[in-house]
C-alpha cells in the first residue's frame, strides 16, 4: 500500500493495531495492577482485541508482531509523519519490541541468545526453538524500534539493549552445512529460510549462508513448496 501511494489505506492498519494496544498489553501480562511485559496482539484479532482463531498450536505464533511493527514503521518511512510515529506508531513498535525482549529472547550463555520455543511456519510444527523465520522477524522489530527511538530521541537505554539483542540473535541464527536452516536439526525444507532477505531484510543479500539456504530450498521446492503439509 505505501509503495503504491495508498497512504490513507495503509495508515488504517497501524492505527487499528494502536487501537488494540491495551488489549495487547493485557494479553502479554498486565494483571491486577502489575506492569505489562510489552504487547502481544492476538493471532487472529477482532475489534475488541480478542483471539478469534480456533484452538491450536498456531496460537503460539509470535512472528506476527514483527509484521505489526513493520506496518507502522514502513508507514512512517514513506510519509515522514513524525506526529504519527510519536503518537501511534512508536507505542505499537515499542510494545512489540518489549514483548520480544522480555518474553521471547533466551540467554543461553554470554554470547548465545536465541528465540525460545514457538510456532514458526505451521508446517514445521509446534515448539521450534531458535526458528529462523521468527528470529529474523524479531531482529527486524528490534531494528525498527531502535531507529524509531533514535528519531524521537527517546528510550536510549532500551534502544541500546534492542540493538545488542538484534546483533546477538543474528550471530546465532541456525546454520548447518554452510546454510541457514528452518530450525536446528530440521529434517524438512522450508520457504522460511528466505526470511532473512524477504520479508524482513535483516541479512545482506550476498550473505553466503542465506544464498545457500535459498538454493537448497529451490532445488527441493516441488516436494516442500507449501507452507502447510499438503504437498
Amino acid at each position: 500500500l505505501v509503495s503504491s501511494g495508498h497512504m490513507g489505506a495503509a495508515r488504517k492498519i497501524p492505527e487499528y493495531r494502536f487501537s488494540l494496544l491495551n488489549a495487547a498489553k493485557d494479553r502479554a501480562h498486565r494483571y491486577f495492577g502489575q506492569n505489562s511485559s510489552g504487547g502481544r496482539w492476538a493471532w487472529q484479532t477482532v475489534e475488541d482485541g480478542s483471539e478469534m482463531a480456533t484452538p491450536g498450536f498456531w496460537i503460539e505464533h509470535i512472528f506476527h508482531l514483527a509484521h505489526i511493527t513493520l506496518s507502522a514503521w514502513y508507514y512512517y518511512q514513506f510519509t515522514g509523519d513524525e506526529n504519527f510515529l510519536r503518537d501511534k506508531g512508536y507505542p505499537v513498535i515499542k510494545a512489540a519490541a518489549e514483548f520480544y525482549q522480555i518474553q521471547a529472547v533466551y540467554k543461553i550463555s554470554e554470547d548465545r541468545f536465541i528465540i525460545g520455543k514457538c510456532t514458526d511456519l505451521e508446517r514445521l510444527g509446534p515448539a521450534r526453538e531458535n526458528a529462523f523465520m521468527t528470529t529474523c522477524g524479531v531482529i527486524a522489530t528490534f531494528a525498527a524500534a531502535v531507529a524509531a527511538a533514535e528519531k524521537l530521541h527517546v528510550d536510549r537505554a532500551l534502544a541500546e539493549k534492542w540493538s545488542f539483542l538484534a546483533e546477538k540473535l543474528r550471530q546465532n541464527l541456525p546454520v548447518e552445512d554452510g546454510r541457514y536452516v528452518p530450525y536446528p536439526e530440521c529434517d524438512q525444507k522450508s520457504i522460511a529460510v528466505f526470511a532473512g532477505t524477504f520479508p524482513y531484510h535483516v541479512l545482506a543479500k550476498d550473505d553466503p549462508c542465506q544464498k545457500a539456504a535459498m538454493t537448497d530450498y529451490l532445488e527441493n521446492e516441488s516436494e516442500f513448496g507449501n507452507m502447510y503439509p499438503v504437498g
